[in-house]
């Protein structure tokens, strides 16, 4: 960083002073045009001076040249005109006439003196005339000097502005030599400072490249360790590992023995805060306990489960467990679940009912999707399926028949003073129904099938105490996991690599779906499916499938509820169902 703000440094210096150099220059330029300027100007006015000078001294040249001739002119006028006069003055007047010729004396004497005038006055004329040139020529010779002397002041002018046009590019030099030397310096100084910012970034680099050898010999090492750590936890914990796995296992079943014994004696539930209580201390167990050792609290699986034990097996004689009352009841839906009587006055209610419970696929109801194993088929895909399905409710209370209704005579009800009424077998019967299975096209299958399946809350009441107070379970048929997936891995429990979410999965959380049971025609309720499961249901989910009576299923259908035309004359010959059955092989505990 620091080189970096020596190199910035640096570059600003420079930057500074290429601005003072350029500035320099500009200066320099603009004296150069200015000193071009003046000189130019003075050397014109030098010689414009020159010329004038020149011109000077050729006028006063010319002014005398032409004064003396002139002069010389006037002087021969002034010759002449005295010889003119001395002429006339010397010619002799003739005088008479005729022949005679008289000569005035006078004349010879006036010629005489004459040019003696004359002579004596053009020496005059020549000695001013002389006087005149000699003080022309001094004339000229003064302003021919004079004009020489002012040549003399312009070169001298012409040189001082040749003087200071040079004193001003000399001193624009001067700034831009000393511009040029300090750009020069920072610039050496920007050299520096980029050769230092470089050497700074090449060991910067050098030691990043040291230290990334050594983070890789780091994370080499670090590896190596970590695998070693690995390799000797998992040989170290495998036992504890195996364990950890059997014990969550044993835990979850010791729960669920919990959740069944519940269900079997009431015990929990009567007693909220206990149940809860004897919940808690399972899920917090953290040990399997040993046979023969026992805690104050159920501490270890092993404590709840020899409490549990323990209290079953005084409860079996207690609650009546080992001495149900056993009894197989048949009851109505036409009468005793829609109260439609029987014979031909309630026939039409009867049809209007069935009719009102056709789906037309089973298979989109979600309840059926949920708890019943559909039909399946290899020739063709089962897209719907239509059928009937009737839900109702099962009840067990003081002056009620099994579905809830007031109880009337002819109808059969379980008593509500037992405190459990469980399932050993179940039945559904279809009155009526013999006498469609004719082997016709039109004709009903003779062995139909069913969806018989609680889905709603099992109930009981508590078995102790006055209040009875009614207990409720919601019992879910869970698929049991295997101990072995299949016959590869028989003997993985005994393998020393077997790890339980490696090996196999857990199919606890499963709903076991139901399939379906066989319509009978006597008296006893032969299908075991719902053994354990209380009658009393607050919803039961009865499915009549249409492909279990034939393969033209709308018709079967049409058949079950309104009946057959044998004859196809357009009357019905064998009428419909006039009835569906249900029927329980039940045990009671009476409890107490």
């Amino acid at each position: 960083q620091e080189a970096y703000r020596n190199f910035l440094a640096a570059y600003v210096k420079v930057k500074q002073s290429g601005a003072l150099y350029d500035k320099a220059v500009s200066t320099m330029k603009s004296r150069y045009d200015i000193a071009k300027t003046k000189l130019t100007h003075a050397h014109n006015t030098y010689a414009f001076a020159e010329t004038l000078n020149a011109l000077t001294i050729f006028k006063a040249g010319v002014d005398l040249t032409t004064g003396r001739v002139v002069e010389a002119l006037e002087m021969t006028k002034e010759i002449v005109d005295v010889g003119e006069q001395f002429a006339i003055k010397s010619t002799p007047k003739v005088i008479g006439a005729g022949l005679t010729i008289n000569t005035d004396p006078s004349a010879i004497v006036g010629a005489l003196a004459g040019s003696w005038a004359a002579g004596g006055k053009i020496g005059a004329m020549s000695g001013i005339y002389g006087a005149k040139g000699v003080a022309a020529g001094v004339d000229f010779w003064y302003t021919t000097l004079e004009t020489i002397f002012k040549g003399i002041e312009d070169s001298y002018a012409f040189y001082d502005a040749q003087v200071d046009s040079w004193e001003l590019l000399k001193s624009a030099a001067g700034d831009t030599y000393s511009a040029a030397n300090d750009l020069q310096s920072a610039y050496a100084d920007l050299v520096a400072a980029e050769q230092a910012y470089r050497a700074k970034i090449a060991e910067g680099d050098a030691l990043r490249e040291e230290l990334a050898m050594v983070r890789r010999h780091w994370a080499n090492s670090a590896t190596s360790i970590r695998y070693a750590d690995m390799y000797n936890r998992i040989q170290r914990n495998n036992a504890l590992t195996k364990y950890s796995t059997a014990f969550d296992t044993a835990q979850r079943y010791v729960y669920q023995l919990a959740k069944v014994y519940d269900y079997e004696t009431g015990l929990l539930s009567s007693d909220p805060a206990a149940g809860d209580w004897y919940m808690r201390n399972i899920v917090a167990a953290r040990a399997l306990g040993e046979s023969g050792m026992t805690t104050e609290q159920n501490s270890t699986l092993w404590d709840a489960v020899t409490r549990m034990r323990a209290n079953w097996d005084v409860l079996k004689g207690r609650l009546g467990v080992n001495s149900p009352e056993r009894s197989t009841t048949w009851f109505s839906l036409r009468y005793s679940l829609f109260r439609i009587r029987q014979g031909a006055e309630g026939d039409e209610a009867w049809r209007a009912a069935l009719r009102g419970c056709w789906r037309d696929d089973i298979l989109s109801d979600s309840e059926f999707r949920r708890y019943c194993q559909p039909p399946e088929s290899d020739s063709s895909p089962v897209a719907s399926e239509p059928g009937l399905v009737i839900v109702f409710p099962t009840t067990i209370n003081l002056a009620e028949n099994f579905f809830g209704k007031p109880l009337l005579g002819g109808e059969a009800a379980y008593s509500s003073s037992d405190y459990a009424v469980k399932i050993h077998g179940a039945g559904i019967r279809f009155k009526g129904y013999g006498g469609l299975t004719v082997a016709t096209p039109s004709g009903l299958a003779a062995s139909p099938n069913v969806y018989f399946v609680p889905v709603g809350c099992d109930y009981m009441r508590a078995p102790f105490g006055t209040s009875r107070k009614t207990l409720a379970f919601k019992v879910i048929d869970e698929v049991m996991p295997i101990p072995y997936d299949n016959d590869l891995i028989s003997g993985m429990l005994a393998d020393e690599d077997w790890f339980s979410p490696v090996f196999g999965g857990d199919d606890s959380a499963t709903i076991r779906r139901h399939s379906t049971m066989r319509v009978t025609d006597g008296n006893d309720a032969t299908s075991m499916r719902l053994v354990g499961r209380s009658v009393w249901n607050d919803r039961w989910l009865l499915v009549i499938p249409a492909s279990s009576l034939s393969s033209d299923r709308v018709n079967a259908l049409k058949t079950f509820i309104y009946g057959l035309d044998t004859d196809r004359d357009g009357q019905v010959d064998v009428p419909g169902v006039s009835d569906i059955e249900i029927g329980f092989k039940t045990y009671s505990r009476q409890g107490n």
